[in-house]
């Protein structure tokens, strides 16, 4: 199967730009966020109050709490990993038909994430020359084996 013929079955609505709807997908990703991170504030009192107040066993008050935590950061690494791809996808473009707001919304995703040197390179050329001046760089620094970088024979 090819990737012509794959395009050719997606529904020509999918490839169309609405800022609303991104926007929406957005504010819903922060949303569940947030949610999640406070409920995290409950986590470690009610593992307390499991042992404190229904005389629960401490290892099974310790081993809920840890338990618990392992669930929260798995959901929240999934939220997360939708912010950055939210955010990747603004970067090419493809929220809004605004550069403004793909701007604002990949860079302040990227920035919260803690993806400051994503958030950095506004726009996927930048990203893509940076990515090239590193491999450009890494590959200059030895000068043995600088023949492998193009054009530098």
């Amino acid at each position: 199967m090819t990737l012509a013929e794959v395009r050719a079955v997606v529904p020509k609505v999918l490839y169309q730009k609405h800022t609303l709807t991104g926007l929406a997908y957005v504010a819903r990703d922060v949303l569940c966020a947030v949610v999640l991170y406070k409920f995290g504030w409950f986590i470690d009192p009610f593992a307390r109050s499991l042992v404190e107040d229904y005389g629960w066993p401490l290892l099974f008050g310790v081993v809920s709490k840890w338990f618990i935590w392992v669930l929260y950061w798995y959901w929240q690494g999934i939220i997360l990993a939708g912010w950055w791809c939210l955010a990747h996808e603004a970067g090419h473009g493809t929220l809004s038909h605004y550069n403004s707001v793909n701007h604002i919304v990949g860079y302040s995703l990227h920035t919260v994430s803690a993806l400051i040197s994503s958030a950095l390179q506004c726009s996927n050329p930048i990203k893509v020359s940076s990515r090239s001046l590193l491999r450009l760089e890494i590959h200059s620094s030895r000068s043995s084996q600088s023949h492998h970088v193009r054009g530098t024979r």
